[in-house]
Formats: structure tokens, sequence, C-alpha cells
């Protein structure tokens, strides 16, 4: 089986899996089935104009995509006039043609963070603060907004996102009786993600399950979705990552027809960490949620500093630390580079796991910009990245700030011959303005996010820190604090439920 349609990995053989690319060589068509009759009609079209002056070539026009969206727009000619493949190799499109609409042009190409190693690195590391109220939310709202160096027109963007989600609401009208569009969950700069339900089969067994389907707003930015399938490839089994979407084995997948790259996900169904941090208004947040949180963001680093890559099908497990110090030392410097609030995704509770029976999973998506730092001079450079990021991440889950474009300033912090003064962008976590925050968590997260690289704790230090404050402080450690009684299971269970179950996410 594959996750990947059109690259498909040579000792895979079913067409169930959760990832699909576009391909431009007809592999990803799948068996022979009976075509609607308009797809004759435009065959024959076709026909009629690969004879003509337009040679229809698929790798300019990867598929019929373009042509049943647009069919009012002249097909370019190839380079080579007289080299086209056949029609007949055409992956098959089962839809019918949506409304002409002309090509439009996309945003900027990404320009990727700078490779040399940053000595004071900017407030915001990752390139651009998170979008919507206070620099995080949803995008809305008229006019242009800046991201990072791209002008974008955001009433544009989201135009172009709902003609997008309209072609996949589309496709999958085209399979009611197994599958349901229940609409768009959102858009990003250069994704939008809809929700679709797998429905129920009697007959099969088989119960309904909902999966997200993630596709590219602009064609020219296809290539963000593209490297996002290729590294989560890497994250098969990892607890804190979120995992691909397995078709059925009793059903054809029917998403080896939609052209272009396909990303299709497990749905987690609470919300994101934005949304949490808005609904908590500013309010101190109990130590105990900060800390199996904290540790959470933690085995986000450890995945992608030793990937799992498990089995495909396998179960999931939770990210450790390798026993042996020559992997420990040989680590994949992958680097996130948009680890921000609404990128974190809020999973359900486990009564069988022990850190998160009363505080759900937390679990990181969107890996389109991620990259990787191999070259000597850029050692640990991605991981150093990752802990800054879930530092600034565990500073919003503090103060409530959102914009995550913290100002630098001077910090106390434990040293072993005593305390020493560094410039940190977690100052202002001060203990007079926060004085029912845990002291050690307090340190760590100013530790995480210093001016300068060389003043990051080691990921396998933070996490034997923050895990011993999880494994050894109970209710019973915080019962002085003013917020102790919000550290009980009990009221754990209500924060939790009136923060994320119940709200409207």
């Amino acid at each position: 089986m594959s996750w990947l349609f059109g690259q498909r990995d040579r000792e895979d053989s079913d067409e169930d899996r959760g990832y699909a690319s576009d391909s431009s060589d007809g592999s990803a068509a799948g068996p022979a089935n009976p075509q609607p009759v308009f797809y004759d009609q435009r065959v024959a079209e076709f026909r009629n104009e690969a004879n003509g002056p337009h040679r229809f070539n698929n790798a300019v026009l990867p598929g019929l995509r373009h042509r049943l969206r647009h069919p009012n727009v002249p097909v370019p000619a190839h380079q080579n006039p007289n080299d086209h493949p056949s029609l007949l190799d055409l992956p098959n499109y089962p839809g019918p043609p949506l409304p002409a609409a002309p090509d439009l042009p996309g945003p900027p190409p990404y320009e990727p963070p700078p490779d040399d190693p940053p000595g004071n690195p900017p407030p915001y590391p990752g390139g651009a603060p998170a979008e919507g109220a206070q620099g995080g939310g949803a995008l809305g709202g008229g006019g242009r907004r800046r991201r990072g160096r791209q002008n974008v027109d955001i009433d544009e963007l989201a135009r172009q996102a709902d003609r997008e989600a309209g072609f996949v609401k589309n496709f999958f009208d085209l399979y009611r009786s197994r599958f349901t569009f229940e609409g768009k969950l959102g858009h990003g700069m250069t994704g939008v993600v809809c929700q679709v339900k797998q429905r129920r089969s009697i007959f099969r067994g088989l119960s309904s399950r909902r999966f997200v389907v993630k596709r590219a707003i602009y064609r020219v930015q296809e290539h963000y979705l593209n490297n996002e399938i290729l590294n989560l490839k890497d994250f098969y089994g990892a607890q804190h990552i979120v995992q691909p979407f397995t078709i059925y084995n009793a059903y054809r997948n029917p998403l080896r027809r939609l052209s272009g790259p396909t990303l299709w996900m497990e749905l987690i169904e609470n919300g994101n960490l934005l949304e949490f941090v808005q609904r908590a208004n500013g309010r101190q947040l109990p130590n105990r949620l900060l800390s199996r949180f904290f540790l959470c963001l933690i085995q986000f680093c450890i995945a992608m500093a030793w990937p799992p890559r498990g089995p495909r099908e396998g179960p999931v497990h939770r990210e450790t630390i390798p026993e042996s110090e020559a992997i420990r030392n040989n680590k994949h410097q992958l680097r996130h580079s948009d680890l921000i609030l609404k990128n974190i995704l809020i999973g359900s509770v486990d009564a069988n796991d022990d850190i998160h029976a009363t505080i759900p999973i937390l679990k990181l998506v969107d890996f389109h910009r991620a990259r990787i730092y191999d070259r000597v001079d850029q050692r640990n450079l991605g991981v150093n990245w990752n802990i800054f990021d879930i530092g600034l991440v565990m500073r919003s889950l503090v103060t409530g700030d959102t914009v995550m474009h913290p100002h630098a300033g001077e910090a106390v912090v434990p040293d072993p011959q005593g305390f020493r003064r560094i410039q940190s962008f977690g100052a202002d976590i001060t203990p007079q303005a926060y004085p029912n925050l845990d002291p050690d968590l307090r340190v760590l997260i100013i530790q995480c996010i210093p001016d300068h690289m060389n003043n990051l704790p080691t990921l396998e230090d933070l996490y034997t820190r923050v895990n011993q404050i999880v494994q050894t402080r109970s209710s019973e450690y915080y019962s002085n604090y003013a917020t102790g009684p919000l550290e009980t299971d009990r009221m754990l269970r209500n924060i939790v439920r009136s923060l994320i179950f119940d709200a409207d996410v």
C-alpha cells in the first residue's frame, strides 16, 4: 500500500493509504472502471485538440483538472509539439467540470530562514507571528496583511480557499454512498483543510469515521504540500505527531483519482492551542496542566530529533530519547519552522495513560515549511530552533500573549555556581507578575528562549527536568499555592471540559 499516489513504493500494492501526490505518468489512475458519460465526451474533445494547434501535455497540465475547472482557457503548447503522452494514459477523473475561472497568481515563493546560526535571533525566529486577533487566529478581515516577506490579499486568499474546498466537495459528492463532505475547517497561507466522513457500511461491518483532507490553495504552492507529505513519512508511529488516515481495506480508495498533491490525516476534534489560550483569557492555568503540555511540546522535539520511522499501519508510541549514546549524538536536524499555537492541536484524554489521563494530548501538524540543517557548521541548529519555538509557546500559555513576538530582557536563572543573568525573551515571566507559577517551570521557560543559542538547555536535560516535575509533583505539592485548589484531578477535568471539550471548537 502507498500513501504517495503516482510515486508509489515498489513494495506496496494496495490503494488505501493516507498520503497522495500528483503523478504525471498516469500511474495513479487505478484499475479500469466505467466512466460517466461526460468523461468520454471530454476525452473526445481532447483527442480532437491533440491533433490541432494546441498539443495537450500531461506534464504541463497535470491530469484533467485544469481543463475540467477551466474549460475556456486554451491549453499551452508543449515545448516539443511532436512529443506528448497518449490521451489514454491520462489519469481518470470521475467528477463533473467546475465553473470556469481564470488562474490567479499565488503569493511569492517562500524564502527559507538564513543558513547561518543566529547570534541574536529575532523575537520570533520562525519568520512570522501568528495571524488574527493579537497576531493569532484564523485569517480574516479586509485589506492586505503582511506575513514574513509576503504581501497577501487576505480576502482573495479566502476566496481561493473556498474555491478549492468547493472542488473537494464536488469530488466527494460523486461518492455519496461512501463519503460525506462535512465542510471546510479552515485555511492558512498555502493550504485549505476540509472535513470528510467515511460512512458506515452495515454489510462490511465498518463504522463511520471522520478524517481531514488538505489541499494547496494555489498550484504554485503545491511544493509546500509535497514537502509536508515527505516529512510526515518520518513520523509514522509518533504519538505526538498527527498520523495519516487509512481508508478501509474493504473500500476502493477514490482519492487516487483526485488530481494534484493531497494529504489526508486523522481528525483532531478539540481545536488548537491558540483557541485554548484565547478562551483562558489571561487567567493563571494550573501548574500540572502547564507541565504536561510542556512535556508534550518537548516530545515534539524528540520526534523531530529522532524520527521513529515506524511501520505505516503500526501502533503509535510515546517518543523517547534513545539509550545509545551514538544515536543520541546523531540527532536529525529537522526544524518545523512554523511551530506556533495554531499548529498545535488538542487531542483527547486516555485513561490508560498516566500523563494524559486528565490532560489531553497535544499533536503537531503543518510541516509544509519544515527544513533540514545538514551542514557541518549548523550542528544541532534544527533542534535548537525547535526548543526555542516551544519556549515561545510555553510563554504564551503562561502570559496569555498570542502574538509570540516578545522583547528580550534581563532574567536571573540558577547556575552551578549560584545564579547568573541572561538576556531572554521570557524575562517578563517574573515571580511578582506570576506568583503562582512553579519556579522550576518559570526558569525552564526562560532558559528555552534566550537571546543567544549558546544559553539553550540540551534536549535531553530539558526532557529529564520536565518529566521529573510531571511524575513527582501531585496536587499536594501545590497545596500551599493560592491556585492550589485548581491542581486537583477533579478541577483539572472541569477546566479541560470548560475550555476544550465543551467549547465551541
